[in-house]
């Protein structure tokens, strides 16, 4: 079988990174480059001409949807990798042949990388299972009510931070509190704070909000360690968590943290 020449396109190295150790362990499949930006991206596939392109959806101050205008004809097929569910019906609407929820599920980049290399001579396009297979992931954030019986609940989100000189997958039942650190964010468990490089509202948006509360505009907790709360002498509202660390919270943020705690 023909190797699949790709192209990654994500503007978080770390991100490059752990798509890369994955797809290699597909070897029909040969990544011949890689992007962060828009621009960049537009000019290594004109130059390259891959046959599959893996994007972002969120590229800095881009998105990954005004790369497809640029792509050369015969353009190559694209599978979105992302971790916004939002934007599914878009990309198949824009004729994209997958759409892949991080953090990335081998089995299931298994079963696209199959798809894709069995399809190989046919011309791109949207695939009507792929597309269901997405929505049906995107069901488990739905409220019990609205939630097919048969849809299993979404995985455990994962991130992946740079340690020295390897990457290491944070877990995130491990981890008390995320805190904000420009374009960083702390990922703080017992043992360890790990930083990595995700904005605070691209965790927020990858985390079960259930199991996470956001505290202020650089701080997220695990609602399991909240344990109370107080007022200080300023008035301002500080949560009490496990470990009797004390932490603010903003007025924008006070509403879910007072239904948590069934105030």
């Amino acid at each position: 079988m023909s190797s699949l020449d790709a192209v990654l396109v994500d503007d978080e190295a770390p991100a490059r990174a752990l798509l890369r150790d994955l797809l290699g362990e597909h070897p029909q499949v040969r990544v011949v480059g890689e992007a962060g930006s828009v621009a960049e991206a537009a000019e290594l596939i004109r130059r390259l001409r891959p046959g599959i392109v893996f994007l972002d959806i969120r590229l800095g101050r881009a998105n990954g949807f005004e790369l497809l205008s640029q792509l050369p004809q015969p353009a190559p097929r694209v599978v979105f990798v992302t971790a916004y569910g939002q934007y599914a019906v878009r990309a198949f609407d824009n004729e994209a042949v997958d759409y892949l929820l991080k953090p990335l599920d081998p089995a299931r980049l298994k079963r696209t990388v199959d798809r894709l290399c069995t399809a190989s001579g046919s011309p791109s396009g949207p695939d009507m299972g792929a597309l269901l297979a997405t929505l049906q992931s995107l069901a488990g954030s739905l409220p019990d009510s609205a939630r097919p019986a048969a849809v299993a609940p979404p995985a455990r989100p994962r991130f992946v931070a740079r340690v020295e000189d390897r990457f290491v997958v944070i877990d995130v039942a491990q981890v008390h509190t995320i805190e904000a650190d420009k374009n960083y964010v702390w990922f703080c468990m017992p043992e360890q704070r790990v930083r990595a490089r995700y904005t605070i509202n691209d965790v927020e948006a990858s985390i079960d909000p259930a199991e996470f509360l956001r505290l202020n505009r650089s701080t997220i907790v695990q609602a399991a360690q909240i344990q109370g709360f107080e007022r200080n002498f300023r008035g301002r509202l500080l949560v009490i968590l496990k470990s009797d660390k004390r932490l603010v919270c903003t007025s924008g943020y006070r509403e879910r943290v007072f239904r948590y705690l069934g105030v």
